[in-house]
């Protein structure tokens, strides 16, 4: 049935599309349906690497000099040393609300009436591409 409608929904792209016979492959499918994940309920450590020990890794699988392995490092050990906090999804919030512009009028009202007429005047175009007048101002 997935092959047929992929077919449908293609011919158009291209007539003479070949659809393997696995297609959708089992095991793809499987793994989306059942995803193997870590069931552990213990907690994440962030931390830096164990150099000695990625060093050895890398002395044994790749033939590395402990010299070259550090200096490949340097990098990854910088920016594990670098303070950085971990963003929240609303702080991403703030971005998207001033990235966007609001030309329809419609669309315009209904903003200014869920925020009660403090909608950024800069979010709100007018038709001479400018931002909006504020509540206070159209009163």
């Amino acid at each position: 049935a997935a092959r047929v409608e992929f077919a449908r929904k293609h011919a158009r792209v291209r007539r003479s599309w070949q659809v393997s016979t696995e297609f959708p492959s089992h095991a793809v499918v499987e793994a989306y349906m059942k995803p193997m994940v870590d069931r552990s309920s213990e907690a994440l450590e962030f931390g830096e690497p164990d150099i000695p020990a990625l060093a050895a890794f890398c002395r044994r699988r790749f033939g590395w000099e402990d010299s070259y392995t550090a200096e490949v490092l340097k990098p990854v050990l910088k920016a594990c040393r670098a303070t950085t906090f971990q963003t929240r999804i609303d702080q991403f919030a703030s971005f998207y609300a001033r990235a966007a512009r609001i030309r329809s009028k419609r669309v315009q009202k209904v903003v200014m009436e869920l925020t009660g007429g403090s909608a950024p005047a800069d979010v709100l175009l007018t038709e001479g591409g400018g931002s909006a007048p504020s509540a206070s101002a159209r009163a």
